[in-house]
């Protein structure tokens, strides 16, 4: 009775777990994450354009990895269900299942529970929940497919082994790595399940292989395309996303304890060793990948219940010894990775009297990591709160890029998930997962770092260029875009002609400002500050101002005929003698004064007639100067 009341009160508290990390600012429930936006683009277009294309007319392409996933978002479109709801549902309900199966397959005594209960209190399981990606289903498949195999259940793992591979390619390495347990066992104990269990995820793969070449004209997934080019680079911050994974993510750590333990333990538990091996293979194998951009290290969800077992098969060896020590020792490592855990999911507070809040900042280094340039996402609870933030802030470009833009403009940015489902809009992906770059099929994986060649994506001459989320410091400026771009999304090499290259490529472009709603949800609601997005010079949307003016009097207009911007006024007399006079909001000329005349004027269409922006009188004759500024 007290295990199956604990197992309940884990379960109770996944789904509180779940839904606070889930939270938005204001505190709703928030949408799917960037990723999962991608997978609702994909769905509509296979559903309502009939094809796999990202862009209608576009390349069939591999757009995204998981085809049992592409699978439920599409049938829940097909039938005019939510979608995103569908796939929040459908993830969540695979977290709360993956707890109960380890409990399932747990020894009954109370050391059973720890590994559910420690999976319960790991932030990337329950962001993973309702981020909309696959992560927390395919961790179910894999937990099923091990499990099954530990418990000589054959139909079962072939079973889950065959769903792990739809939902995951790596799927196909899960069954490698259970054949190897299946050999070693055969050779010493005798068989587990036998062979023919393994010949489902074989069937699986050789299926999605035939169907992945007769689609999109090649054989290889880009997941696996990427993964056999060796990239030293690329596993340099692979490896820093895992030691950052360990160090800050709370529970995980536990398993490091746990698998040295292991290592100079006699007489090992043979179920947690070949649990802690199938964990780490997962590790290693998302740190060849370079990590993943999105926060509380999603792409390791997986990893955790195998890890998990091996903690409780230690614990559980250790609890069961005579040594005191080792038994308060075994205890003591669950408590704390239970708290580790608990503490990483916590936004940064004091506890009542205990002083929380600086130690957590430091531990999560106040929400930022340096693992690489391109790959700077939040440790922990913080990088969750920022994911949630910077993805609302991307519908709300979607929104406006749909409502003012003709409906072939084409955009290009290295967001094209939320932009590229609220917008409707030609997206290209600066990284190239979901459009292959010019002549060629292939596209790259969504994991690692999400860069690309900068000058071969403008070479495309997108209309638009998003370049920023802008949520920290607005771009004021085509040099600090060049800069920001250089530094965190392009592939190749900086040197200065590189960087020469880059600059005089965006000089192409004009930053503009254009308003965005304050909420996905409220679109009628402007946001008080205007985001900066580039704009092709050669549309010839650039606002014309007309100037009128005699020796007392002027009055300055502007004629549009583009999307609706924000933009200050900025208005110079320069008399006889040389000088130059400012317009200050007051409606008076004032020298050597700086100012802008009017700040965060909406420009719109003006139709046949310009629009009067400022008129006034003249302390003296001379020349008027207007122009149209970035808002401060």
């Amino acid at each position: 009775m007290k295990r199956t009341t604990a197992l309940l009160l884990a379960l109770a508290l996944l789904v509180a777990h779940v839904l606070t990390l889930q939270q938005d600012a204001a505190g709703h429930l928030a949408q799917v994450g960037e990723r999962g936006h991608a997978v609702l683009r994909l769905a509509r277009q296979i559903v309502h354009e009939g094809t796999l294309a990202w862009n209608a007319g576009g390349p069939v392409v591999d757009a995204y990895p998981s085809w049992a996933w592409l699978a439920t978002a599409a049938t829940a479109e097909r039938f005019y269900w939510p979608t995103p709801w569908i796939l929040q549902a459908t993830g969540g309900f695979a977290a709360l299942m993956l707890v109960f199966v380890l409990a399932r397959f747990s020894p009954a005594r109370m050391t059973g529970v720890i590994a559910p209960l420690l999976l319960v209190v790991s932030g990337p399981l329950a962001a993973a929940a309702l981020s909309g990606v696959e992560w927390t289903t395919f961790a179910l498949a894999a937990c099923v497919g091990f499990l099954a195999h530990e418990g000589q259940r054959p139909r079962w793992c072939a079973g889950a082994m065959a769903a792990a591979v739809l939902i995951r390619p790596e799927g196909m390495g899960l069954a490698l790595l259970l054949a190897a347990f299946e050999w070693r066992s055969a050779v010493r104990r005798g068989p587990r399940v036998g062979w023919l269990p393994f010949a489902a995820p074989l069937v699986a793969v050789v299926l999605t292989t035939l169907i992945r070449r007769a689609v999109t004209g090649v054989w290889l997934s880009p997941l696996a395309a990427d993964a056999l080019h060796y990239d030293p680079a690329r596993i340099r911050v692979g490896l820093s996303y895992l030691r950052s994974f360990l160090l800050h993510s709370g529970a995980p750590l536990t398993a490091v304890f746990a698998s040295l333990a292991l290592i100079l333990m006699r007489g090992k538990p043979r179920r947690a060793t070949r649990a802690a091996i199938l964990g780490w293979a997962w590790c290693l194998w998302i740190a060849w990948n370079g990590g993943d951009d999105e926060p509380f290290w999603l792409a390791l969800a997986p990893a955790l219940p195998a890890l998990f077992l091996s903690v409780q098969g230690v614990i559980t060896r250790a609890v069961d010894s005579d040594s005191r020590l080792l038994h308060a020792s075994g205890w003591g490592l669950f408590v704390l990775g239970g708290l580790a855990g608990i503490l990483a999911s916590k936004l940064p507070g004091n506890i009542g009297p205990i002083p929380l809040e600086a130690a957590q900042h430091a531990w999560m280094g106040q929400g930022q990591t340096t693992v690489a340039p391109g790959l700077d996402v939040g440790l922990a609870r913080l990088g969750k709160h920022a994911d949630l933030a910077r993805v609302e802030r991307l519908r709300t470009i979607g929104i406006f890029l749909r409502d003012e833009l003709p409906a072939n403009a084409t955009v290009l940015t290295p967001w094209p998930g939320a932009i590229g489902y609220l917008s409707r809009r030609r997206v290209f992906d600066l990284a190239n997962r979901v459009v292959p770059p010019p002549g060629t099929r292939r596209t790259h994986s969504w994991l690692g770092p999400p860069q690309g060649d900068i000058l071969a994506a403008l070479e495309r001459e997108p209309e638009y260029v998003i370049p920023s989320t802008q949520l920290d410091e607005p771009l004021r400026s085509l040099e600090q875009v060049a800069e920001l771009w250089l530094d965190q999304f392009d592939s190749e090499p900086r040197t200065p002609e590189r960087e020469a290259a880059v600059a005089e490529a965006f000089q192409a472009y004009e930053l503009v400002g254009v308003p965005i709603a304050v909420d996905s949800r409220q679109p009628h609601l402007t946001a008080p500050d205007p985001v900066s997005i580039l704009r092709l010079r050669r549309l010839g949307l650039t606002p014309e101002l007309e100037i009128e003016h005699d020796d007392t009097t002027f009055a300055i207009r502007v004629r549009h005929r583009g999307h609706r911007q924000i933009a200050d006024l900025e208005v110079l007399l320069v008399d006889r003698e040389g000088r130059e006079w400012t317009l200050h909001p007051t409606g008076e000329f004032r020298v050597s004064s700086p100012a802008r005349a009017r700040v965060r004027l909406l420009i719109y269409r003006s139709g046949r007639r310009p629009v009067e922006l400022i008129s006034g009188v003249l302390p003296e004759g001379g020349e008027i100067r207007a122009a149209l500024r970035l808002p401060h």
